[in-house]
């Protein structure tokens, strides 16, 4: 807990803390994102969308 204290007494320290945690914040989001773009579009290439791939089907015909 003195560690902790002794960090955030320190405005230096404290703020590179608080600006790596929000940037991983924003790299977990940003990655978050793109996997999910690539598994929407890995399942529209498969002729598989959430709503059953009705219309990708009538799409490629």
């Amino acid at each position: 807990m003195i560690t902790m204290r002794r960090i955030v007494g320190d405005g230096i320290t404290a703020t590179a803390i608080a600006l790596l945690f929000a940037y991983l914040l924003l790299l977990q989001a940003l990655l978050a994102g793109t996997s999910q773009g690539a598994m929407a579009a890995a399942a529209v290439d498969r002729g598989k969308t959430p709503s059953g791939g009705g219309a990708s089907r009538m799409l490629h015909k």
